[in-house]
């Protein structure tokens, strides 16, 4: 490892021998101090800072290692390149210090099917355009955090779907609520967005961003031949989503406090008294916002809603639900207002079970669970703060009666009876548990409950919060560490590791989120089985996947010293 503001050698340099931990530190010390000029108004100084973190080494390095550790990060782009850990890596960060004379490479056009059934395209950079992007969204986000909606909840950070559903829960339950929503939805958002509007607003290096508006892209379905792009940001970049939201920033005001707006990327609700309001004074004013930024609303898929009737938006169902309670109280409330998930997700979900049942008549019980359980969590986590109780139920009855039709079909000899005996246990009253249990090694698996999973509370964070601002800081991570309690459903061994680790991995100090627990963290030995260590929580601590793979590979004396200090690995 290499201390900051040493010389570095010439040497060549491995990914798995840096310590990101102490990089991102650094990082988010330089993003502090660009948030603070720029809320301070001093746009200047942001300018400058912005400058000095892109030429980071630290900043560099990381940028390298975002790329590499992405999820996507094994999808090539034109040139066909991808990067891994092992590779020597030096003459990327060595060349990403200079950038005068930079040109994006086009990006790979690919299309990936939307749940309506049409085909949603994606633009994959190469792997050296996704550093430049990755190294100047970590100088771009402070800014934007300034300068982001109180309301907007999508590609920022410490926020997500939740918050944006309880804040319209708790703005449309209330007794004198609002009783119609605008759904708005903008026609072609990613391909439409004015790059001159960019250009004259964005504060990044103009030609940094002008090559990566203009880079065009190579289209996967028809030849080779490179399509110039004269407006939009390709959907795939790392700094896009950061773009989109800067786009969209301002129009909480545009709509006025009269008419709250709640924004997810180009998603947004506009809660309104009546629906002529909505109609003739609140979605003029948003047109005239969007015309400016070359964009347009799509008014097939822009509605005005009662909230009796009911709306969908980012896969829940708000509704308003009449009771004979509520017909004489004061103000606009007429019912129970509840979020529940929306049919079209239920509907989803089973086709997705039955699919993976389907094709797992060769399978053991074992290798379908094991299959199973990563969908069943990561949708019992997204939903479980709703009113989903009879939901999950209903799941986990229609998955029981999949179950058995598959064990029919495996054993086609076998009555009912025997196939419900042979997959089926009893676990705490229920007798309808479906596991895998073999004989010889004593290891039973077990199917995820989704029927039984809790409904807890969840906690919107607080608006108007900036996570780079010094005085918000400790809110944030103290709300990494409280949120800890809500993730009883993925075991009891992570959940209590991640309670003594207060939420966050020891190797790169960030928050482990709910996401990552289905299929991003991995539990690592500090003394390796090999060597005689047992399964004991003293012996075991929570990692990201990729932090585990560094810790696994790295022979980097210095950085396993660090690890060692810190109780990660033993000696």
């Amino acid at each position: 490892m290499i201390a900051i503001g040493s010389c570095r050698p010439a040497n060549a340099l491995y990914m798995n021998g840096h310590n990101f931990k102490l990089y991102r530190k650094v990082v988010l010390e330089m993003q502090i101090r660009i948030a603070v000029a720029w809320n301070s108004g001093d746009l200047l100084e942001a300018k400058r800072l912005q400058t000095q973190l892109v030429r980071k080494y630290e900043a560099r390095a990381l940028a390298v290692w975002t790329v590499i550790t992405n999820p996507g990060g094994k999808t090539p782009g034109v040139d066909k390149v991808v990067w891994r850990a092992s590779n020597d890596l030096s003459e990327v960060i060595v060349k990403l210090r200079n950038l005068r004379n930079y040109k994006a490479q086009p990006v790979r056009r690919v299309y990936i099917p939307k749940s309506n059934g049409s085909l949603r395209p994606l633009g994959i950079p190469t792997c050296f355009d996704r550093a430049v992007q990755t190294l100047w969204s970590f100088a771009l986000i402070p800014i934007a955090e300034c300068s982001a909606d109180e309301r907007s909840f999508g590609f920022r950070p410490h926020r997500s779907t939740r918050d944006a559903a309880i804040w319209l829960k708790n703005a449309l339950g209330t007794v004198y609520a609002k009783r119609f929503v605008l759904e708005g939805d903008i026609k072609g958002f990613f391909d439409t967005i004015s790059h001159k509007w960019l250009l004259e607003n964005i504060p990044m290096d103009p030609k940094i961003l002008g090559a990566f508006l203009r880079a065009g892209f190579v289209d996967t379905k028809g030849n080779s031949k490179v399509i110039q792009t004269m407006s939009g940001v390709p959907q795939g970049g790392p700094i896009s989503p950061i773009l989109a939201n800067m786009t969209l920033d301002g129009l909480e005001k545009v709509t006025g406090p009269k008419n709250l707006t709640v924004r997810y990327a180009d998603d947004f609700i506009v809660l309104g008294k009546t629906k002529e309001e909505l109609l003739n004074e609140v979605q003029p004013r948003i047109a005239e916002f969007l015309h400016c930024r070359s964009l347009e609303l799509n008014l097939a898929k822009t509605h005005i809603t009662e909230i009796g009737t009911g709306f969908d938006f980012l896969g829940f169902t708000f509704r308003e639900y009449y009771s004979q309670r509520y017909r004489i109280s004061k103000g606009q409330k007429r019912g129970v207002f509840l979020i529940t998930p929306a049919k079209a997700k239920i509907r989803s979900l089973f086709e997705k079970l039955r699919k993976k049942i389907v094709a797992s008549k060769m399978l053991s019980s074992m290798d379908l669970i094991k299959q199973l359980n990563p969908i069943l969590r990561g949708w019992a986590q997204y939903y479980k703060f709703t009113s989903a109780k009879a939901t999950f139920q209903l799941v986990s009855h229609r998955l029981t009666q999949a179950l058995v039709r598959w064990g029919r079909a495996k054993h086609p000899k076998l009555g009912v009876r025997k196939v419900v005996a042979k997959y089926f246990t009893t676990v705490g009253g229920n007798r309808w548990v479906f596991h895998h249990l073999d004989t010889d090694k004593k290891v039973s698996l077990r199917l995820f409950q989704i029927g039984y999973v809790k409904i807890v509370r969840y906690t919107m964070c607080k608006i108007g919060l900036n996570a780079y601002l010094p005085e918000n800081i400790a809110y944030f991570t103290n709300r990494v560490r409280s949120n800890v309690k809500h993730l009883e459903d993925f075991g009891i061994s992570k959940i209590t590791l991640l309670k003594q680790q207060e939420g966050f991995c020891p190797v790169c100090s960030l928050p482990i989120i709910p996401e990552d627990l289905v299929n991003n963290v991995d539990k690592h030995h500090i003394i390796s089985r090999s060597n005689g260590g047992n399964d004991a929580y003293s012996n075991l601590v929570l990692l990201h996947r990729h932090c585990h793979k560094q810790v696994t590979s790295s022979k980097n004396p210095l950085l396993r010293a660090v690890w060692i200090a810190n109780g990660i690995v033993s000696r």
